[in-house]
């Protein structure tokens, strides 16, 4: 009897450590070494392109999608217009400097490498995340939303979420604004706080769209709010993808994040 709890013992603590110990081939911090000045100046190219997408996306949202009466076309418009903008083009974009550099899609967090521990830490904290964010806020209206929605569009905004919006900007901003710019700021603190800054930045233009409110006062919103609440979200993310040396933890939490109520 005694042997037997020692090994569910050795077992309970075996997973742990494989969870919150992994060990990887070549690690993050490894993998930082390889870029160079030349890099960290790429991720300017990055800044510019994305920015440039994400205005344009935010102007043909507020100018040409809102003011459409049909709700099936607004949909469908918003989703095309996202998918290219804010989802296709940053991608490829990416992919193009991973090219001319002649990186691998592993040195941005795509890679089999702690799969499992990723996927498992992803969806806890995903999950309680989710939950916390429904049952805390509106857990009532929520249920009552998700009934009466289609089922297309419950697939749509799965899909959307998961691949335009977290998939996405793990890769730019997580997978290769926040590694490359090692070239650069050798400081782990003020490379993650610049690209924190970034990654909030880059929402205001659509969130104060969307907001209704006038530019003062979603300014100051956002740095008391919305600020804050990036800069967490980027470090939580940067650190598992530091840890596991994959971004699919920040994906998954990501996503859920995004698909609370």
């Amino acid at each position: 009897m005694h042997e037997n709890n020692q090994q569910k013992k050795s077992l309970f603590t075996d997973t742990i450590d494989t969870l919150f110990s992994p060990k990887t081939k070549g690690g993050y911090d490894k993998n930082l070494l390889a870029y160079d000045k030349t890099d960290g100046k790429l991720v300017f190219v990055a800044i510019f392109f994305v920015i440039l997408l994400f205005l344009v996306a935010t102007i043909i949202f507020y100018y040409l999608i809102l003011p459409m009466q049909n709700h099936v076309a607004l949909v469908i418009t918003h989703n095309v217009m996202g998918a290219l903008l804010v989802g296709i083009f940053p991608f490829g974009l990416i992919v193009l400097l991973l090219k001319k550099r002649k990186q691998s899609v592993a040195t941005i967090g795509l890679s089999s490498e702690n799969w499992f521990p990723s996927v498992v830490v992803g969806l806890l904290i995903g999950l309680a995340v989710w939950i916390w964010g429904n049952s805390f806020f509106s857990w009532g209206s929520f249920t009552q939303t998700f009934s009466d929605a289609p089922n297309w569009d419950i697939i749509r905004s799965i899909l959307y979420l998961l691949i335009v919006v977290a998939f996405v900007e793990e890769i730019v901003f997580r997978g290769y604004m926040q590694t490359r710019i090692h070239g650069l700021i050798k400081s782990t603190f003020l490379g993650v706080m610049a690209v924190g800054l970034i990654f909030a930045v880059i929402h205001f233009p659509f969130h104060f769209v969307l907001s209704g409110l006038s530019l003062g006062e979603y300014s100051l919103y956002f740095f008391i709010n919305s600020l804050p609440h990036f800069m967490v979200l980027h470090a939580l993310f940067w650190f598992l993808y530091r840890r596991y040396n994959s971004l699919i933890a920040p994906i998954i939490i990501h996503f859920f994040w995004n698909w609370r109520a």
